[in-house]
């Protein structure tokens, strides 16, 4: 079983901000990871536009450089070796729990014959069987994307337009209830675990194996990507994938940006935190 990357991309939400995503692959693995937008804290990790934005480039180079290893393994040492960063970074001093750096990932392995992914948070996976049209999807979180809608539902109804500003995540009474989710991250009461300052977080990574074989086009995207079939629902999962395909991930990148950027700029039709969220896809095919 071979994996082959056909199309990649990565797009920043907004010319201003930093692109905290971004995605790699390497033998028989591909994975794309996704930066959680920082909550009003000033960058502890100076150089980089954002703490999110390096720790997602860490752990890209970490998944890189220690690809012969077993996923949780991986995870537990880029976490412990971010942990040592952010402290020296600190200079020891304890930060609020809302202000460590966080972000997601899913992985496609390709294990014994078989396709194997990994994840924590809200990235996804897309699968079409080339022969049979069958098809599969799964995140980490499941249906995380209509949970977090009404929650910016209720936000947008407190702050009104979401064009003003461009990121709900900037107003304070939203920024409040935000970091009072993020502070319970990585927590055994909280409400899931993540690439960052954790290294117990490779205890509670999701592994699912694909549940069937033979010759398979994948997606793998994170959330702001995902948009276009869990958010606008312009696509199904057989659909997202085969565009992907055909027509190739900057189309369905230019459609995604008309959706929100001209369709509902405001928010009213499709509840969100940002205009635009950062969004990045790897469309991967394997062959048998």
């Amino acid at each position: 079983m071979k994996l082959t990357v056909l199309d990649s991309l990565t797009d920043a939400g907004h010319e201003a901000r930093p692109n905290e995503d971004t995605y790699g692959a390497s033998d028989g693995r591909a994975f794309v990871i996704d930066g959680a937008t920082g909550l009003g804290n000033q960058p502890l990790m100076t150089g980089h536009g954002s703490d999110a934005r390096w720790l997602s480039h860490f752990a890209r180079d970490g998944f890189l450089e220690l690809a012969d290893r077993p996923v949780a393994e991986m995870v537990r040492e880029i976490n412990r070796r971010a942990k040592e960063e952010v402290h020296a970074a600190s200079a020891g001093i304890a930060l609020e729990a809302w202000a460590l750096p966080v972000a997601g990932f899913q992985m496609v392995s390709v294990e014994d014959g078989t396709l194997v992914t990994y994840g924590l948070g809200d990235c996804r996976l897309f699968i079409l069987a080339n022969d049979s049209g069958e098809n599969f999807d799964t995140s980490a979180l499941k249906e995380s994307y209509a949970a977090e809608r009404e929650r910016a539902r209720a936000a947008l109804s407190r702050s009104g337009r979401l064009a003003t500003p461009s990121s709900l995540t900037l107003d304070s009474s939203v920024q409040a209830d935000l970091r009072a989710g993020r502070a319970r991250y990585n927590t055994p009461e909280g409400p899931l675990w993540t690439l960052g300052t954790a290294p117990q977080a490779a205890d509670y990574i999701v592994r699912e194996s694909v549940p069937f074989s033979g010759s398979l086009t994948g997606l793998l995207c994170t959330d702001g990507f995902a948009a276009l079939r869990d958010q606008y629902e312009l696509y199904d999962t057989a659909g997202l994938v085969a565009a992907a395909r055909d027509c190739g991930l900057g189309t369905l990148l230019a459609e995604l940006r008309h959706m929100e950027r001209n369709r509902d700029p405001d928010g009213r039709l499709y509840p969100r935190y940002k205009v635009s969220d950062d969004a990045t896809a790897l469309l991967f095919e394997i062959h048998p």
